[in-house]
């Protein structure tokens, strides 16, 4: 059940939306359920999030591709119904505001019904005013027992909630669908107020700007991300921040070199004096929330985040909650804290599926630690359709030791084999952040055994 509510739910529903953007979808309508960001509002012990994600984490799953639709730029609605029935609904439809049903059922037939609503015709006069009405209905969290026409609920991208309330009376649709519009013209004279609050908001004084630009490295304690940071703190008139998960035993093994144990490597890790730098912690598993905080003040990310094998029966939860949720988190708390660039640190052959490299030795042997390729593709994905500025470096197999080659750039998805110094990925990482020719770029990195090393010098693509 694992395998297949993360192929269908998350990997396939992700791979759909991709497809949508790239033959021009103008409206995606997404049919989830509730419960599905039960985590991120306190509801993980809830029965209703025990018993439903029980069936192969399908809540976890689904919750990484609402991300994703939300971020896709396209025109979305998330419809998140309770308990499906089969039968004909025997109560009237509850539309209520994202997070905050934890309980409930609905006929299927209602659930077809939100679904096939769709955007009102252009130039339909009633569709501002309906849209407006969707706002004061869902930013107020209120429910309607009202089933809301077409131009209500798909003008607006919303996350909405249904159920049927216990009513043991079979409403029509058709006095949901009147009773809904005169609920709409109600509201009418508020549109002055709602359209005023808005450009509030849009015409709101920009923060102060940071007395220096500020970067922060998530994953600094790990064998690339150290060294991305020793490269950032030792650049002038630079505010560098160590996002770790652990501050008191960051500070001590950031200053420590020595040689440990890593779930199945063992690692030789160099000393990094990181005066000045600023250790904040930033955990993948927090909330989006808390991640967002931790970014506060920065403009740039660079994620050096990934899953360590280990336990061989835990690996693929280890690598999925890592690698693609906790990642995605991150790029969602950095777009909330203003993050204008981020730089990831993902692996050649990431998308190598989608170019015939399944069967490669190099693709079989790194997905064989937690499927670990099929999961950093998802959170390649949802950076790029993030609207933030990013950088996507792919190196081939990691090395501790110095460069022996020169470092060899090339596009996507075209490097299956191959080795490189991690003194190499973290120059490459470190240059994104401000080259211009690695904005929204895929960058794959080898190093060239043919030739001898250079001292790194900037991007040459």
């Amino acid at each position: 059940m694992n395998k297949s509510a993360h192929e269908v739910d998350n990997v396939g529903t992700c791979k759909l939306i991709d497809a949508a953007k790239s033959a021009g979808i103008k409206k995606v309508v997404m049919v989830s359920s509730i419960l599905t960001n039960g985590r991120e509002w306190g509801q993980e012990k809830s029965p209703g999030f025990v018993v439903t994600n029980a069936f192969g984490g399908v809540l976890d799953e689904k919750i990484v591709a609402e991300r994703y639709l939300r971020a896709s730029g396209m025109d979305w609605t998330i419809v998140r119904p309770g308990g499906l029935k089969a039968k004909p609904p025997t109560g009237e439809l509850r539309i209520s505001g994202e997070d905050t049903l934890n309980a409930g059922e609905i006929s299927r037939d209602l659930v077809a019904d939100v679904c096939v609503a769709h955007p009102s015709r252009s130039g339909d006069p009633t569709t501002t005013m309906m849209k407006i009405a969707t706002a004061l209905l869902l930013l107020a969290g209120q429910s309607t027992n009202a089933f809301l026409p077409p131009s209500i609920t798909t003008t607006r991208n919303s996350a909405l909630h249904a159920i049927e309330s216990s009513d043991d009376a079979i409403v029509s649709r058709r006095t949901l669908l009147a009773t809904s519009l005169e609920t709409t013209l109600a509201v009418s004279s508020l549109l002055p107020l709602i359209a005023n609050a808005d450009d509030v908001v849009d015409g709101a004084a920009p923060s102060a700007p940071a007395a220096s630009p500020t970067v922060v490295v998530a994953g600094a304690t790990g064998q690339t991300g150290r060294r991305i940071l020793e490269r950032l703190a030792g650049q002038p008139n630079l505010s560098v921040i160590a996002g770790v998960r652990n501050v008191e035993k960051a500070e001590k093994s950031l200053g420590e070199s020595s040689t440990v144990v890593r779930g199945a490597m063992v690692q030789k890790v160099p000393s990094l004096d990181a005066a000045g730098v600023e250790l904040r912690k930033m955990d993948v598993s927090d909330t989006t929330e808390s991640l967002a905080s931790a970014l506060s003040g920065a403009q740039s990310l660079v994620i050096a985040v990934g899953f360590v094998p280990g336990n061989p029966l835990k690996m693929n939860k280890s690598a999925h909650e890592v690698d693609n949720v906790g990642t995605c988190k991150l790029i969602d708390a950095a777009k909330s804290a203003g993050i204008k660039k981020v730089v990831m640190v993902s692996s050649i052959l990431t998308n190598g599926r989608e170019w015939g490299q399944e069967k490669s030795p190099g693709f079989v042997v790194t997905n064989a630690f937690g499927g670990v390729l099929d999961e950093k593709i998802i959170a390649e994905r949802y950076l790029r359709a993030s609207g933030m500025d990013w950088t996507i470096v792919r190196p081939g197999g990691l090395k501790a030791k110095p460069p022996t080659g020169e470092l060899r750039i090339s596009g996507e998805d075209t490097l299956n084999a191959g080795e490189i110094s991690r003194d190499l990925v973290a120059d490459v990482c470190v240059a994104s952040l401000t080259d211009g020719k690695a904005s929204n770029k895929v960058l794959e990195i080898i190093e060239d055994e043919e030739t001898e090393p250079k001292v790194f010098n900037g991007l040459n693509m």
